[in-house]
């Protein structure tokens, strides 16, 4: 994993860990399951395949990966989502791609789940020079 990469993920999980640690008392943090679904295009509108989408979950630090298709398309679901997430994006030739989301959530259950979301984020990376 590059540097950058490296760099992206530990401050990612910096930034959960300290979300986590404001909750009142020890109180278990809420999560939700959210699905994630988008396309990978280059700086020319033309899909790449192959690209890595990796999504880091703010709960445990887990990692939820996806690879995409033919046409771009790529989806994955990550069980234990928080309200905030972090993709990275890694294809050969291309400059890594990173994001932050905020999710919004439906159907949440007070004190025991976020709910559920389903989102689509399309990533547009740009060649490496």
């Amino acid at each position: 994993m590059k540097t950058a990469s490296k760099l992206f993920f530990m401050l990612a999980a910096a930034l959960a860990v300290q979300s986590l640690g404001s909750c009142k008392e020890a109180q278990e943090p809420l999560y939700g399951v959210c699905e994630i679904s988008g396309t990978v295009v280059n700086d020319d509108n033309i899909p790449v395949q192959g690209a890595v989408v990796q999504a880091l979950s703010g709960i445990d630090g887990s990692v939820v990966k996806s690879t995409s298709d033919e046409t771009g398309k790529y989806e994955m679901k990550v069980e234990k989502a928080t309200q905030t997430l972090y993709l990275e994006t890694i294809a050969e030739g291309y400059e890594n791609n990173n994001t932050m989301i905020s999710v919004g959530y439906t159907n949440p259950i007070p004190d025991v789940s976020l709910g559920k979301a389903s989102i689509e984020v399309d990533i547009v990376l740009h060649k490496n020079n």
